[in-house]
């Protein structure tokens, strides 16, 4: 049986998947999931957190309906600094962003990206109402 290239491996600090090639670390997991966890607790009973390598280590925490995700925006090309957060409406399934909102904190870009959902169903209302008398 082979093993996935794409799998992280743990070699000492690094903790990479082959494939990767970043030289990724045990320490930069731990703190991700470790931010994650705590990102997923803040925002309420039901959140998780889900972790990924990517060329780093990634994380977003995951809405109890699944169609919520929330992550923070880093400057990763230049000292990692959280810059803010980025959260998207999706699918549940997790195909194709609906809406999306940045903002300084998780709870203030999940509501940038509901008042945009919001002002299109009431768009779609409208529309709604219009072809009602046709």
């Amino acid at each position: 049986m082979t093993k996935s290239l794409w799998k992280a491996v743990r070699k000492g600090p690094i903790y990479c998947a082959p494939r990767c090639g970043m030289n990724c670390t045990w320490k930069a997991y731990q703190e991700t999931k470790a931010f994650g966890k705590q990102m997923a607790t803040s925002l309420g009973q039901g959140w998780t957190a889900r972790v990924w390598e990517n060329l780093g280590w990634h994380v977003v925490a995951i809405s109890p309906c699944k169609r919520v995700r929330v992550g923070p925006d880093r400057d990763n090309n230049r000292d990692g600094k959280l810059r803010g957060y980025h959260a998207y409406i999706c699918n549940a399934d997790d195909q194709g962003i609906r809406y999306s909102g940045h903002a300084k904190t998780a709870r203030r870009a999940i509501d940038q990206a509901k008042a945009k959902a919001k002002e299109d169903l009431r768009k779609i209302g409208a529309i709604l109402k219009e072809l009602a008398e046709v």
